[in-house]
């Protein structure tokens, strides 16, 4: 299957497929803890994302979600839950990533994306009713494994990030019009702090590099999962 046909069996969700779909009680989410092989046997995998608010509501960023502000701000909890693909060794992370490089992340920011064009959208005037908050963090590359990155990029992460620039975060939540109460999370992603470095391993989209899951899209440099994928790399 490639990325056309994923695409298209994504975006042609019926809007009365969703609404049904809040009624539902959320899927177990995927297990996202990398595995890896002591060989490097490369295995293609093809994967949907499939976000849930509250429900099971078929979402991927490269897609409109009808709705979305309205959800969100009827769901005092916020969260974004995942039933995120499951890479059980190096070579199917590797695979899954467009672009994998190390680096040191120098600055935590926040901003909101249309999920189908991937665009920033800061408008509090827009019409888009697919806009979501993401955290960017901001990376310093220094060595590349997987395709060519700019000296400094941006990732993006599906949600706000609680205890970290609260007022800033809600702050571009009202100033982008979003009529949401609470800032919507991803919940177990990885933890990252500036000024520590880690190996990346993403999925590009425009001006932005996008997660492959919550936490195996970053590794610290000196563990084993890092160590691993590089050596498969070369």
């Amino acid at each position: 299957m490639d990325k056309e046909m994923i695409y298209n069996a994504i975006v042609k969700v019926d809007d009365d497929l969703i609404d049904r779909s809040l009624t539902r009680k959320p899927n177990k989410k995927t297990k996202a803890t990398i595995i890896l092989s002591g060989s490097c046997i490369a295995i293609a995998a093809c994967f949907v994302l499939v976000a849930v608010i509250s429900g099971v509501i078929p979402a991927n960023r490269n897609h409109s979600l009808s709705g979305l502000n309205e959800l969100i701000s009827k769901n005092p909890d916020a969260s974004i839950s995942m039933d995120w693909p499951y890479y059980k060794t190096a070579e199917e992370t590797i695979e899954a990533s467009s672009h994998i490089y190390s680096g040191k992340i120098i600055d935590i920011s926040f901003t909101v994306l249309d999920m189908k064009t991937g665009a920033e959208d800061l408008d509090p005037e827009s019409e888009s009713t697919s806009r979501m908050l993401y955290t960017v963090y901001t990376i310093s590359v220094t060595d590349e494994y997987k395709g060519e990155s700019a000296e400094t990029v941006r990732i993006v992460v599906d949600g706000g990030l609680p205890g970290e620039k609260e007022n800033e975060q809600f702050n571009i939540i009202r100033g982008s019009g979003l009529k949401w109460n609470r800032i919507p999370v991803t919940p177990e992603k990885v933890e990252l702090s500036v000024g520590q470095s880690y190996l990346f391993c993403i999925h590009r989209v425009g001006d932005f590099d996008h997660i492959i899951n919550p936490d195996q899209f970053a590794f610290l440099l000196n563990s084993k999962d890092a160590k691993t994928i590089i050596y498969c790399c070369k």
